[in-house]
């Protein structure tokens, strides 16, 4: 069974009855769940990085370390925004899906704003307003196409330069590690299951891969992180 809400983008496959609570997606939930720890514990550790290093280095950890906790956050509306959507009016349930979705455009921001802190420091200026632009956009564009594709466009936009950017400094040896671009690619795996609506199994739902592998991405860009750190201490 695929249900989509009748006047946007989101869709359930699965309802069940336990002892009378009416659970929808629990799989799905329970990936936005593990996905909440994930995030949080990566932010922790990050945090915890010893070193002292420049305002510059700082900052770009700071970035990555605010992009986790956001992130986590916005994982995080997905438990409701899922398992109990039955009981959640649907103009109610639309603002509560659509501040999932524009969280994590929140989140991107940070990223871009403290690697240009990091490596373009002369140019913040006019990066900052650029970024800022790039949410508003998408924001608006979320709530008028009602289509989470927004998000994952703006994913797309505002980290896919900075895994190239981590793949050019790891070719010139500025940084141990390509960890951070390959994860930020990876994620992309995530995005084709979802544009394309690839079903593993019915019980299985694309949402469900996509959550494991962008668990997987998400660690793979924080190991990046702590690695490309040794080179700093």
């Amino acid at each position: 069974m695929v249900t989509t809400f009748p006047t946007y983008g989101f869709r359930f496959f699965f309802e069940y009855d336990f002892l009378g609570l009416v659970i929808r997606d629990p799989i799905t939930s329970l990936g936005n769940l593990l996905l909440f720890f994930v995030g949080l514990w990566c932010c922790r550790k990050i945090a915890k990085i010893n070193n002292d290093a420049s305002k510059e280095v700082r900052a770009g950890l700071r970035g990555w370390q605010l992009f986790f906790l956001i992130s986590a956050i916005a994982y995080s509306f997905g438990v409701p925004v899922h398992a109990f959507s039955f009981y959640i009016p649907i103009e109610i349930h639309f603002w509560l899906w659509i501040t999932m979705g524009w969280i994590q455009i929140v989140g991107v921001y940070f990223i871009q704003v403290g690697t240009a802190k990091r490596y373009f420091a002369d140019h913040v200026k006019w990066i900052r307003p650029l970024a800022l632009l790039q949410i508003l956009f998408f924001c608006a564009l979320m709530v008028y196409k009602r289509k989470f594709g927004a998000v994952n466009i703006d994913i797309a936009v505002g980290l896919v330069p900075i895994a190239f950017w981590n793949f050019y400094l790891y070719a010139k040896k500025k940084i141990p590690s390509a960890l951070i671009g390959i994860g930020i690619l990876f994620a992309g795996i995530p995005g084709i299951l979802f544009a394309f609506k690839i079903m593993i199994a019915p019980w299985f739902s694309y949402n469900d891969a996509a959550h494991l592998l962008l668990i997987a991405s998400l660690l793979m860009i924080y190991r990046g992180v702590v690695k490309n750190e040794e080179i700093n201490n």
